[in-house]
């Protein structure tokens, strides 16, 4: 199968807050935010069916790290829109860290896809990347992080909470393939309208 990945136009806004930085995927919930434009932007609760890793086409050793379905969002978070059609597109290949971040997906073919996402090192290629029959057969350095299923024509939000900064790579079952980097949360010094003239 070829990989095949694109990376679309955004206009990033990004929900601004303090943030704390730590690992993990879990759940599915609500459509929290945008990030450009994307088909899952619209998806309410009852189009995010409940990920379903005894769907999965692939290995079974994904089922390992599928995702809690049960997680929603709760605080400061950001949405990014994930697209499976006749290519694999992101709307931001690279954001910011939030307690919570969602990637909405939204699988445009005709039949169930499996997604799972890795830590991988920095420049790793998502060109020729598929999801191995067994995980020891990982490129060094890569690790899953989680997995989910999303129905043919379905919509599904996959939470991450606390997702750590670095390089990922997302991959399907009907094999493409891209990357993304979570960037550190960038803290805004903004001034104090109703301080005091003297502070």
């Amino acid at each position: 199968m070829s990989t095949r990945g694109r990376v679309t136009s955004s206009s990033s806004r990004l929900l601004s807050s303090r943030s704390r930085i730590g690992a993990g995927l879990l759940g599915a919930t609500l459509l929290v935010g945008s990030l450009g434009t994307v088909a899952a932007s619209q998806a309410t609760p009852s189009a995010s069916p409940a990920a379903s890793p005894a769907a999965s086409p692939v290995a079974a050793w994904i089922a390992d790290v599928a995702i809690d379905p049960s997680i929603t969002v709760d605080g400061d978070s950001t949405t990014v829109g994930l697209k499976d059609g006749e290519l694999l597109e992101i709307n931001a290949a690279s954001f910011e860290a939030r307690p919570f971040v969602t990637l909405q997906t939204s699988n445009l073919t005709d039949a169930a896809v499996t997604f799972v996402v890795f830590s991988v090192p920095e420049g790793t290629e998502a060109e020729g990347f598929t999801i191995p029959a067994d995980a020891a057969d990982l490129p060094e350095g890569v690790t899953p992080v989680a997995s989910y299923v999303v129905e043919a024509g379905a919509d599904f939000g996959a939470v991450f909470v606390d997702l750590t900064p670095g390089s990922y790579l997302i991959a399907t079952s009907d094999g493409k393939a891209l990357g993304f980097t979570v960037t550190e949360a960038v803290e805004l010094d903004v001034p104090d309208i109703f301080a005091s003239p003297a502070a």
